[in-house]
C-alpha cells in the first residue's frame, strides 16, 4: 500500500525534488511575509482573456501538459518534461514552428540527455546533461558545443549575465555538499551557497529553480516557504509564504523520506513551484496537496497595492493550471490546449472574439490573462 501511495503521489508531483527546507540564506535582505490564509480571494473570473496564442503543431513536435518554457525576445523555446526521448521545440513568438534546436541521443548533433536549458534574450541556447555523478554544459548551435563537465550532480542551472553558472543539486547526500554552487564559463567552481547538510536517504527527482526575470533571479527550493533572489554574490530572502495548516512540520526532516512521507502525504503540505515578476505584479505559483487532491493558490503580488490569491483546480480551471510567467503588459501567462480554451469560451464567452481552427491534433496555445479589479 505504501509504495502504490508513494508512486500515485510522485505521479501528481514528479516534478518536486522530494526533500528539505529552505536554510538561512547566506545574506539577508528585508523581505515580506504573506499568509495564504489571511489574504484576499478574488474569483477565477476575475481573470480575463486578452489575447490567445497557437503554437503550431506537427507530428514531429506533439507535447504534453507538463512543458518547461523559456522565452527570448523572438522566440519560445519549450521542453516537455515528460517526453521519453527529450528535445528542446522552438516556436516564433507568432507561434510558427520553426524546429528542434537539439535532441537526446547519442549522434553528433545530439546530447546525451537534457536535464535544464537556459536561454538568453538574443537566442543563445545552453543545455544541461548529465550521467552518473557528472554534468555538462553544452552550447547548442548546429552542433552542440561541450563547454565543460564537472564532478557535480545538478537538477537544474542558470547562466549569469557575466558569463558564469549558477547549478543546483539539492539534498542528494552524500553526493551534493552544497545545494547551489557557482562555476566559472570553463567550469571552474568559483563560490558554494546553501551547505547540504541533510543526511536521510532520499529520491532525487528534478525540478526547475531558477526564474530569471529581467535582470533578477529568484530561486526555489521544493518544501521550502521562501523564495530567494542571486544578486551581488549572495543569496536573499525576499519573500516568505505562510501555509497555515499546510505547512511542512519540522519532525519531516528528522527521518528519511520513505518514512516521514505518508505522514506528511496524510497531513497535506504546500509549496511554491513557480515564481515570475513583471512590472507591476508578481505571481506565486503555490502548489496545496491536501485531502481533496492537488490545487493551487495563485499568489498575485501587486508592487502598489494589496495581495490577492486566485484558487484553481486541473478539474474545474484547467487553462489557469498551468502558468508560465508574465508579459511586458503586466499579463499573466498560460499554456493550455485548445480543447481546453475552447470549453473556456463556451462557459465565458467570447468564443467568436477568439479564433481556434481546427487542425489535425490538439495544439497547445500560450494565452494571455489580464486581472480586472
Amino acid at each position: 500500500m505504501l509504495l502504490l501511495a508513494m508512486r500515485k503521489f510522485f505521479i501528481v508531483i514528479s516534478y518536486f525534488l522530494l526533500i528539505a527546507c529552505t536554510k538561512e540564506s547566506d545574506d539577508k535582505a528585508s523581505m515580506t511575509s504573506i499568509s495564504l490564509e489571511n489574504i484576499k480571494e478574488v474569483r477565477h473570473t476575475k481573470l480575463t482573456l486578452a489575447e490567445a496564442k497557437g503554437l503550431e503543431t506537427t507530428s514531429e513536435n506533439l507535447m504534453g501538459l507538463k512543458l518547461r518554457i523559456r522565452f527570448s525576445n523572438q522566440k519560445i523555446f519549450i521542453m516537455d518534461e515528460e517526453a521519453k526521448q527529450k528535445s528542446i521545440q522552438v516556436f516564433h513568438q507568432s507561434g510558427k514552428y520553426l524546429g528542434a534546436a537539439i535532441e537526446e541521443g547519442e549522434g553528433p548533433d545530439q546530447v546525451p540527455s537534457i536535464i535544464d536549458f537556459h536561454v538568453s534574450e538574443d537566442d543563445e541556447l545552453f543545455v544541461l546533461s548529465g550521467a552518473g555523478d557528472k554534468v555538462a554544459i553544452y552550447q547548442i548551435d548546429e552542433n552542440p558545443i561541450q563547454k565543460f563537465e564537472v564532478n557535480y550532480i545538478a537538477t537544474s542551472f542558470t547562466k549569469l549575465p557575466n558569463g558564469k553558472y549558477l547549478l543546483y543539486g539539492g539534498y542528494n547526500s552524500p553526493f551534493v555538499q552544497n545545494r547551489i554552487i557557482k562555476l566559472s564559463n570553463k567550469g571552474n567552481l568559483e563560490g558554494t551557497y546553501l551547505p547540504n547538510d541533510y543526511s536521510g536517504k532520499l529520491l532525487p527527482m528534478s525540478e526547475r529553480n531558477f526564474y530569471k526575470q529581467g535582470n533578477e533571479l529568484f530561486i526555489i527550493e521544493s518544501f521550502s516557504d521562501h523564495i530567494l533572489t542571486y544578486e551581488h554574490d549572495s543569496l536573499h530572502q525576499v519573500m516568505k509564504i505562510d501555509f497555515g495548516a499546510y505547512a511542512i512540520p519540522k519532525w519531516f526532516w528528522k527521518s528519511d523520506i520513505m518514512e516521514s512521507f505518508p505522514k506528511l502525504n496524510e497531513k497535506g503540505f504546500g509549496n511554491i513551484i513557480g515564481v515570475y515578476r513583471g512590472h507591476n505584479l508578481t505571481l506565486a505559483e503555490c502548489m496545496i496537496q491536501g485531502t481533496n487532491g492537488v490545487e493551487k493558490e495563485l499568489l498575485l503580488i501587486d508592487h502598489k497595492g494589496s495581495p490577492v490569491k486566485v484558487s484553481i483546480t486541473d478539474a474545474k480551471t484547467p487553462w489557469l493550471f498551468h502558468p508560465v510567467g508574465i508579459d511586458d503588459k503586466d499579463n499573466l501567462l498560460f499554456i493550455t490546449y485548445r480543447s481546453i480554451l475552447e470549453q473556456y469560451l463556451k462557459e465565458a464567452g467570447g468564443s467568436e472574439t477568439f479564433s481556434l481552427p481546427k487542425k489535425a491534433f490538439d495544439y497547445p496555445i500560450l494565452i494571455s490573462m489580464t486581472l480586472t479589479s
